[in-house]
């Protein structure tokens, strides 16, 4: 791969955000799709900015909004949002005519260049196993995504939500989540859904890659010790996944219990409430 950028989608100006934009841009060509209020980050050295007011499809959007339905314990607003930031990713590869971009939300620090590794399939991202019957969970927090992604996304969104010839896919889970835990349908499913239904083929980024003679690995949440082999894969202090530093190498590590090694990080995902300590972990917890 050579020169695909890196493509944020943020609204508002938390905290934490141009710190990790800042970052993130230096191994990175890094594009912040935002709003009136982040803007001032495309000041940023190898940052642009976008608002996404300028490349969405507004009646498009409008279109899929009218058939949009949470089933989720989140609110409807925030879950509208998770849908919404797919549909501003697609219309951005159509406005750039861009086959691919590499998708990581605003609370993901990326650790590496992600042009110098390695996939196997067009479409990279997190698949969670099947922990339990009714997880059904698949992530873009980071990953490696094409237009083709973008267009099977929309088609089975309108398979449930708009034709509802699809729908039979999401029943059991909505009852799940009706009658036994909180949680529900969200744009999750459906990237697990895209797989396993064979609307793409994806690397799964949970799986470590052997790329010049070092083990890497993706970390899909700081707060889980979640590995493609167990729940409780890597070694946990105090809540959060523990992450070794080797000053020398600049490198940033954790340990796999089950294997019984290291494997050197490319990211660190901030998930929920670690995005509050992002500031005071980057100043005094990583070799960078």
């Amino acid at each position: 791969m050579n020169n695909i950028p890196v493509v944020i989608f943020h609204t508002g100006n938390q905290r934490y955000l141009k710190k990790i934009c800042k970052l993130n841009s230096q191994n990175n060509n890094l594009v912040l799709i935002g709003n009136s209020e982040n803007e001032f980050i495309g000041n940023l050295e190898n940052v642009e900015f976008i608002h996404y007011e300028d490349i969405i499809d507004k009646e498009k959007i409008s279109y899929y909004k009218k058939f949009f339905e949470p089933y989720n314990t989140v609110d409807r607003k925030s879950v509208w949002m998770w849908y919404f930031r797919v549909f501003v990713l697609g219309d951005y590869l159509k406005q750039t005519k861009l086959e691919h971009i590499f998708h990581s939300d605003s609370d993901n620090l990326l650790l590496k260049n992600v042009n110098e590794l390695t996939y196997t399939k067009e479409n990279a991202y997190v698949i969670s196993p099947d922990w339990s019957k009714n997880h059904m969970a698949a992530s873009i927090h980071f990953g490696l995504t094409s237009h083709n992604f973008y267009e099977q996304f929309v088609s089975l969104y309108e398979d449930i939500f708009v034709t509802n010839k699809k729908f039979n896919l999401i029943e059991e889970k909505i009852k799940y989540h009706d009658e036994v835990s909180n949680g529900g349908i969200c744009d999750m499913t459906l990237f697990y859904l895209l797989n396993k239904e064979n609307y793409i083929e994806v690397d799964n980024l949970l799986i470590p890659r052997i790329q010049n003679e070092k083990k890497y690995v993706f970390m899909n949440n700081i707060n889980t010790g979640e590995g493609i082999k167990s729940q409780n894969q890597y070694e946990m202090l105090d809540g959060r996944i523990k992450i070794f530093t080797n000053r020398k190498e600049k490198t940033n590590l954790i340990f796999d219990k089950l294997n019984q090694e290291f494997h050197e990080i490319v990211n660190i995902h901030f998930q929920g409430k670690a995005k509050n300590q992002i500031n005071n972990f980057l100043k005094y917890n990583l070799s960078l």
